[in-house]
């Protein structure tokens, strides 16, 4: 394994890191919070029942955010998903 070791001034360090923070933090879409349902939502939005949404995610027909308990789908992906598969 080859290491390197660049010496660079401290302030252009900082200005390297800065940029390529505000790129990252740019390429990140930004979810308007109306648009987040949870598990409850969801279903009452599709008309569906929990079992038929749970047969649906493990089909992937619908897609799931989040981690944990914290799950959550997007209104724009509900509505994709059901004219894709509609």
């Amino acid at each position: 394994m080859t290491q390197l070791v660049f010496i660079i001034p401290k302030d252009e360090l900082e200005q390297t890191i800065r940029k390529v923070m505000n790129e990252q933090n740019q390429s990140k879409p930004v979810i308007d919070i109306s648009e987040k349902m949870d598990r409850k939502q969801a279903a009452k939005f599709l008309g569906v029942s929990y079992t038929t949404m749970y047969n649906w995610l493990k089909d992937g027909i619908l897609k799931e955010h989040g981690h944990a308990r914290k799950k959550y789908f997007l209104r724009s992906e509900l509505i994709e998903s059901m004219q894709n598969n509609g």
